[in-house]
This record gives structure tokens, sequence and C-alpha cells, in this order.
């Protein structure tokens, strides 16, 4: 008797594994999404490191607690703007809308 084809489904069909197959692709898919974000945060935090403003909330310039940026070191905003608008010039989630920064030498 023939063995069964390891790419084959028990009843011959091979449905069962063209479906996981596919599962398989789309959890890569998304995967491969969530890297492209880390990179593109990464990326950010490299360039506010040469400009100065890593560790700095780019809304308002508050600096950012150690232990915010010891638990994210791609964090780009305080507490208080988690949910800001996007500032222009900036690939932060949350929208292409823009926010005016707050005036210099002050806060908000």
């Amino acid at each position: 008797m023939d063995e069964p084809s390891p790419d084959r489904a028990p009843d011959g069909s091979g449905v069962v594994l063209a479906a996981e197959a596919v599962v398989a692709a789309a959890a890569l898919a998304v995967d491969l999404d969530a890297v492209a974000a880390d990179l593109d945060g990464v990326d950010a935090a490299l360039r506010r490191l040469d400009d100065g403003t890593y560790g700095t909330c780019e809304v308002c310039t508050v600096a950012l607690d150690d232990e915010v940026l010891a638990a994210d070191p791609v964090a780009r905003r305080c507490a208080a703007h988690l949910e800001a608008p996007t500032l222009p010039g900036t690939a932060a989630p949350g929208g292409p809308e823009a926010v005016d920064p707050p005036p210099s030498g002050g806060t908000e």
C-alpha cells in the first residue's frame, strides 16, 4: 500500500493542509508588518538622537521618564499626549492630522 504523502491530508484532498498554509502565510505577513513598524520606530528614535530630541515628548517637549524609555526605547510622547494627533513631519500613529507645536519658551 502507498505511504501517505506528507503534503496531503489523510483523506487525500489536501484541503486542510492548504488552509493551514494560507493561515500561516497570513500570520507571516502580519509579523512582517509588525517588524517594519518596529524598524520605523527605531529609525525615528535614531533621528531624534541625532537632532537632540530623544527622550522628550514630541508634542510638549517634556522629558520622558527613564522608566518609560527603559520599557519602550522608541517612546515619543508623554502620558498626557499618547493620543495626541500627529505632528507635521512625523510618522507617529494616530492619523495624518497635525497639531501646532507649543509656543517657544513655554508649555501648553
